[in-house]
């Protein structure tokens, strides 16, 4: 280490990322199925301790994949936690790792031939790669057979950063991602340049180009340095195989006719070879990043604000306490003049109902109409002040019942159970008034209640019982977590009005909902309350509900006894 600034990093607050990358050093002493399963630990442990990124895979996967069930999107994004488990132990093994090694599984190399007749033009090559969990590894195995040039992106934690640049300086010819000259250089120099370009990195240098048909800001990079250096442009893709079977590296024919008129047209063509590899392996591809961040002028960001940069973000505001404030919606919010605590308090707009007057003080919702380049937004905004719940947390002033809304809208998306998206959330204390308000987006030109799409003469049978099972497993997943919803009704379920994608459902009325004793016991109080106010739907539609509550507890006998229960005695069809 005689070469490592290992001086700059030995300050408490890098003792973690230390010991981190001391078990990744002695994973590479693993015989490979060991690694393997070491790594499907690691991404599961990744799963559960890493909501933010599980909620961004989540978006990602239902814009590309609509038309899965929620269920299956949801094991694909399980999947795919565990296979960038899996990369990070290779991602170790590809930096310290000797090969050839006998313990590693077969590396199949397809075209490498197409990459010696590019090479043979003497105008250097650009290996198009995408973020596959396996892109380090398979950089690995293909030098090997040829030298590659690669770039050298900055990354957050400056010790890891370190380390990666001293790994891959080893074996790499690294550049700068901004250092165009020197990428310039060695294409005229015959280098074959290793570069993944399907990130988003901001609108400048960027343009819109569908990505399942999804506009997402793609750099231009590639066609600009093709033009000016008449290079070949190869794709090359690393995938893990299944059952240990090892890796397929495909080195694809260079693209003809490339750079093509306009820079749109170049990522449109690169897009699509990118979307046929990930629908063959979709678990190995980087969902965990914000591929659509960087919207057209006019529309909103699919992500969840994280909290860190929320609380960084809202410290100026004397007074007011904010719990969220959704920074993919702030260029909407400024352009409607609501950028403050107050902003939202003095808009003088009639209640949608009567307020509630109860618990000491009130709380009602107001409709607003947002305007955004041309489209128009609509919104709930919950006002509320002294309407308090107490617990033994906060047994003299309480909390307002909005912030538990908010926390439990929080808490469901978290783990993949649908409900109101939260733009604003802000609680403050004014001449000793405790104020709050919530502002969610309005669901109602959109979806409709299950009551009424079961009313609805005009809607199909098929949907109606699509929508009855998935009430009935989404209850059955809240019950999972030991939470009770506390007023489960079919008007608190909402359902979207059209199905030419795919079925949307979204559970409102969060206030009342609670972590429960146990699963029985919030089974047994949901049911309840849902078949009691169901009259209105026929016994084979009840059933239908029961088999998606049932199906998701397939080994839990007294769960499915217990929803028999509920429906004989409550319900009264």
């Amino acid at each position: 280490m005689s070469d490592f600034p290992w001086q700059k990093f030995l300050a408490p607050r890098f003792w973690p990322s230390w010991i981190g990358l001391a078990l990744l050093r002695v994973s590479i002493y693993l015989p490979y199925p060991l690694l393997m399963r070491a790594g499907q630990s690691i991404g599961l442990l990744l799963f559960y301790f890493m909501p933010y990124r599980r909620r961004i895979a989540l978006h990602n996967i239902r814009l590309c994949f609509p038309h899965l069930s929620d269920e299956k999107q949801f094991q694909l994004v399980k999947e795919n936690f565990v296979s960038i488990g899996q990369s990070l132990l290779e991602t170790a093994f590809s930096w310290w790792g000797k090969l050839p090694d006998n313990q590693w599984p077969t590396v199949r190399i397809e075209g490498l031939q197409h990459l010696k007749n590019a090479l043979a033009a003497q105008k250097g090559v650009i290996l198009l790669s995408a973020h596959f969990s396996c892109l380090e590894i398979g950089a690995r195995f293909l030098l090997q057979k040829q030298p590659l040039v690669a770039f050298a992106q900055e990354v957050r934690n400056p010790l890891f950063h370190a380390v990666m640049l001293r790994a891959r300086s080893r074996k790499l010819d690294l550049l700068l991602r901004d250092d165009v000259r020197g990428m310039i250089r060695a294409l005229r120099n015959n280098a074959v340049i290793w570069y993944a370009m399907d990130q988003d990195y901001g609108q400048k240098g960027s343009v819109f180009s569908p990505f399942f048909n999804i506009d997402a800001a793609t750099l231009c990079s590639t066609s600009r340095l093709a033009r000016a250096t008449d290079c070949r442009v190869m794709p090359f893709y690393t995938h893990r195989l299944k059952n240990g079977q090892g890796y397929r590296i495909a080195l694809l024919p260079s693209l003809k006719n490339f750079p093509a008129d306009s820079c749109l047209q170049d990522n449109t063509r690169i897009h699509q070879l990118i979307e046929k590899q990930i629908n063959q392996y979709p678990e190995q591809y980087l969902w965990l990043h914000r591929r659509f961040k960087t919207r057209p002028a006019g529309k909103v960001s699919p992500y969840p604000a994280k909290q860190r940069r929320i609380r960084r973000y809202h410290q100026a505001e004397a007074g007011v306490r904010y719990n969220f404030y959704n920074r993919s919606v702030l260029d909407l919010l400024k352009a409607n003049q609501l950028q403050s605590f107050e902003d939202f308090w003095s808009l003088h707009l009639p209640w949608v109902e009567a307020p509630n007057k109860r618990r000491g003080g009130y709380s009602g919702v107001v409709r607003h109409e947002l305007q955004y380049a041309q489209n128009r937004i609509h919104v709930f905004i919950k006002r509320q002040e002294n309407h308090n719940t107490f617990s033994l947390r906060h047994p003299w002033r309480g909390i307002p019942t909005f912030e538990r809304e908010y926390r439990n809208i929080a808490y469901l998306q978290a783990r993949a159970i649908p409900a109101i998206d939260c733009l604003y959330y802000a609680q403050r204390l004014q001449n000793n008034n405790l104020q709050a308000i919530l502002v969610t987006f309005s669901i109602e030109d959109s979806h409709r209640t299950l009551k009424e799409m079961i009313l609805d003469e005009d809607t199909s049978a098929e949907h109606k019982d699509r929508a009855l099972y998935a009430s009935g497993y989404y209850m059955a997943r809240l019950h999972s977590f030991h939470i009770k919803h506390g007023c489960f009704f079919p008007t608190h379920i909402f359902v979207n009005k059209t199905f030419h994608e795919r079925l949307d459902i979204r559970l409102i009325d969060l206030e009342r909902m609670k972590r429960w004793q146990t699963i029985r016991s919030a089974s047994r109080n949901d049911l309840r309350q849902f078949f009691r106010r169901a009259e209105m739907f026929s016994s084979l539609q009840i059933d239908r509900f029961i088999e998606g509550y049932s199906d998701f507890f397939p080994d839990k006998k007294a769960l499915h006894r217990i929803a028999r229960e509920q429906k004989e005695r409550y319900w009264q069809g």
